[in-house]
């Protein structure tokens, strides 16, 4: 019997299954040596707190993750009486690679029995508390309104904007503008506007498998991490690039020698540069076969969309778990410039066809933007509470199973989401003239509808 020689893509996808199993494992062996130099001091005090590489490597993670500096601490740290809009602008501005985005991301993808993953975990969840509780005392007049999942909801699109800018802006050490700032800040504020008036119940608290125990530092490697926190160590790739996958580990799955697999991809970054950008499009395919099923099913009028919406971004957040968790595990692999480059390039791509179907379903469905000029603003909101939302719903598994009552139905938290973003920005419109003007559907004309013949 002939065996079919392995192509490329097979060696790819063979990384990408390693990577989903395992996590990425990005830890250089010059790791010490990179701290030790960064701090001034010597590897032996290092090697004293971490004796290896990837303890060093995962606590610094974990840290980052759990830094207080980060946005939502900002906003807790003001008077709810001030409102979040005026709460958030100045939180988000000035904001940089210290606000623990990039670390949350990355321990997204860690294997779920990782006692550093429970750790990060249990503190996102209090985080999310506490802005819940803040919202609820910003808003002292309006009860019977589930403040934690507006909490969640202002947290995914947040989350979800600070990852992807932190992947498309060309140095993503650089501090979030003032602009950038009052943006997000105004459509954060007009979320939260839309599912106070729109959801209702009790503010049932958010549950954890278990409660985590935080690592324990030492003050010695307190200080350390602190202080690595302050300073950046992209410089690890350097010379010295780490794969996302280790080859040995990877060469026993194929039963293929690491030479060979080392002749496939001669450089760490050749390796990164293939895993990274086949795991976007792996997650992609999988969020554009869904979308697009509800784009059909949108033709047949509005109420058959408003049918579909829930569950298809329930199965969406549900059904794409380790496709969003190798996704987001290639994060680490960012702070190479040609892998940053190749990514942003597929994520304008994945953005351009996103804008197309959402404006479609308006066309379709007989809605148009709440104000004219909003709509590179809507669909960047969108496009970023759908991230958002996978990223949360991988550290996050249980977050699926939360519901809500919007609009009077019983909806899933994280899809809600979605939902009150999306409504946040749009209305119905039934093609009369507006008072100042002609009609007009503030969205550029419907595309031609893709051959679905024997979709279902």
């Amino acid at each position: 019997m002939t065996i079919a020689r392995r192509t490329h893509d097979d060696y790819v996808m063979a990384a990408h299954a390693v990577l989903a199993e395992r996590g990425p494992e990005c830890t250089t062996n010059r790791l010490h040596t990179l701290v030790a130099s960064k701090l001034g001091l010597s590897r032996s005090t290092v090697y004293r707190q971490w004796p290896s590489a990837s303890d060093l490597d995962t606590d610094l993670t974990v840290y980052l993750a759990t830094v207080s500096r980060g946005w939502v601490q900002r906003v807790l740290d003001q008077s709810p009486g001030v409102g979040l809009r005026s709460a958030l602008e100045p939180a988000l501005a000035g904001l940089g690679a210290d606000a623990g985005v990039a670390a949350r991301v990355t321990v997204s993808s860690w294997p779920t029995t990782s006692a550093s993953r429970d750790v990060v975990a249990q503190h996102e969840i209090d985080t999310m508390r506490h802005l819940g509780s803040w919202l609820s005392a910003a808003e002292p007049d309006r009860s019977n309104v589930p403040w934690t999942d507006v909490a969640i909801a202002v947290y995914v699109y947040v989350e979800g904007w600070l990852f992807l800018e932190s992947v498309l802006r060309s140095d993503p050490t650089e501090p979030w503008s003032s602009v950038q700032a009052q943006r997000t800040s105004e459509t954060a504020s007009t979320l939260v506007l839309e599912l106070s008036e729109m959801v209702a119940g009790p503010d049932a608290p958010i549950a954890l498998a278990s409660e985590a125990i935080g690592p324990g530092y030492s003050p010695a490697q307190s200080r350390i991490l602190e202080a690595l926190a302050d300073r950046s160590i992209a410089s690890r790739a350097g010379g010295d690039l780490a794969r996302l996958v280790d080859l040995e580990v990877l060469a026993d799955s194929l039963a293929v020698s690491s030479r060979r697999l080392h002749a496939v991809w001669p450089t760490a970054a050749d390796f990164n540069l293939d895993v990274a950008t086949a795991s976007l499009m792996v997650l992609r395919a999988r969020v554009d076969d869904l979308t697009l099923r509800t784009f059909v099913a949108a033709t047949a009028g509005y109420d058959k969309f408003v049918g579909l919406f829930e569950s298809t971004f329930q199965a969406i957040l549900g059904g794409s778990g380790v496709a969003a968790r190798v996704w987001f595990g290639c994060s680490s692999s960012f702070d190479d410039q040609h892998v940053r480059q190749a990514v942003a390039s597929l994520l304008d791509d994945w953005y351009e066809a996103q804008r197309v179907a959402l404006f479609a379903a308006l066309q379709v469905i007989g809605h148009r933007l709440r104000k004219p000029g909003d709509g590179g603003r809507y669909v960047e909101a969108v496009f970023a509470t759908v991230n958002g939302a996978l990223r949360l719903s991988t550290l996050h598994p249980a977050l699926l199973d939360r519901t809500v009552t919007y609009n009077g139905q019983t909806r899933g938290s994280l899809p809600t989401a979605i939902d009150a973003m999306f409504r946040s920005f749009t209305e119905h419109w039934d093609g009369e003239p507006v008072a100042d003007g002609p009609a007009t559907t503030w969205a550029p004309p419907l595309p031609d509808l893709p051959d679905v013949a024997g979709s279902s």
